[in-house]
């Protein structure tokens, strides 16, 4: 059987966190299973170990689908007829924020596999909102043709269901990359109990300039703050060379700038998260390597997606609205305190248990649906 999953971006940690982790639950259950990847750069592709499904949008492709099966599995391609399971792992990609580019494609592709009898998994994934009819429209008609779909939030939810999307065919779950639990390699075994602050240029991009300072304020105040505490803090570049700009913005304005950290290894990036004292962190799936192994965050992010992921591990005190200035040093001690009495991460563990139960049970139903419709 081959799955392909779309919405997968090799450099963005968070997006190869989702493909390991769908990796990991279909060969448990399909050990032959083989991955194809679409709108993927060979160089992507390869880095991955997966191949790459051709569709009918451009020219060139249109000109390579006319050859053999055999001719293009040399370049590492299939045509996109030889999937058999397609899963929509976009993560957050369908909305306002994104344009219509994403909606077409993801109705493209629901046309092609009704045409193709492929069975098709919305995975996961933070939506909305649609203020645009057209988007809205357009959504709603390709989300009601999944096999079986699954949206994060309750906000995601409401905004699906204002778009016209038919509910009764939607089931809200975790994001599944809480179930996957890399070991700590040796050579970063030093990295274990660091607490460690992750930016995002994506906060930046989101906002006007005043947003953008008061992000590039709470940062630094917040390490100052984490510093003047004896915390062994430093900077982990989630995504590498997008957020180093931002890190050394941030550090421009330290007396002493903190260590900055890339791995260029994603499960080992999660495997250090999941080790670490505690995160101050922009990146969504940071917070969840984060939560899951219940460690405390404090979050400052771009969208309902952060607000909606803090309050299902009931710590939405530390979801902060950038908008809504507070002392910030104020915070981050109590924060820090309450971290060292062990207060938060007591907090988080039964919520953390609750969420991997939740994303198992989505997997069994997705299964179940495999099974029956591919068998």
């Amino acid at each position: 059987m081959i799955f392909e999953v779309v919405g997968i971006w090799y450099k963005n940690k968070g997006a190869v966190l989702m493909l390991e982790a769908i990796r990991e639950q279909i060969r448990a259950r399909f050990p032959d299973a083989r991955f194809a990847v679409t709108e993927m750069k060979p160089e992507g592709r390869d880095g991955l170990d997966v191949v790459g499904t051709l569709e009918p949008m451009r020219k060139l492709q249109r000109l390579q689908l006319m050859l053999p099966g055999w001719v293009l599995r040399k370049d590492n391609l299939i045509k996109r007829r030889e999937v058999t399971v397609s899963l929509d792992a976009s993560g957050f990609a369908y909305g306002d924020f994104w344009g219509p580019r994403n909606i077409r494609n993801l109705n493209r592709r629901s046309r092609e596999s009704r045409e193709y009898g492929h069975v098709t998994v919305m995975l996961p994934q933070a939506v909305g909102p649609f203020e645009n009819a057209e988007m809205a429209k357009g959504f709603a008609g390709a989300a009601n043709d999944f096999d079986i779909a699954f949206l994060r939030d309750e906000q995601s939810m409401r905004l699906a269901g204002k778009a016209g999307v038919d509910m009764s065919r939607i089931t809200q779950a975790p994001d599944f990359t809480n179930l996957l639990l890399p070991a700590l390699a040796p050579e970063h075994a030093s990295l274990r109990g660091v607490a460690w602050l992750i930016p995002n240029e994506k906060v930046l991009a989101s906002g006007d300039r005043g947003r953008a300072e008061a992000y590039l304020h709470f940062m630094s105040e917040a390490a100052r703050t984490a510093i003047d505490a004896g915390v062994d803090l430093r900077i982990l570049l989630h995504e590498g060379r997008s957020d180093r700009g931002i890190a050394d913005r941030i550090n421009a304005r330290l007396v002493t700038p903190l260590p900055i950290v890339e791995i260029d290894s994603t499960l080992q990036t999660k495997a250090v998260i999941a080790e670490a004292a505690f995160i101050i962190s922009s990146r969504f799936h940071s917070l969840v390597s984060a939560l899951s192994n219940e460690v405390p965050v404090i979050a400052c992010g771009w969208s309902h997606k952060y607000e909606e992921l803090l309050r299902d591990y009931d710590m939405e005190r530390w979801n902060l609205d950038l908008s809504n200035e507070q002392d910030w040093t104020a915070l981050v001690d109590d924060f820090i305190a309450k971290v060292r009495l062990g207060e938060l991460s007591r907090r988080i563990a039964p919520h953390a248990k609750a969420e991997k139960a939740k994303a198992e049970a989505m997997w069994d139903k997705i299964f179940a649906v495999i099974e029956r419709k591919a068998a």
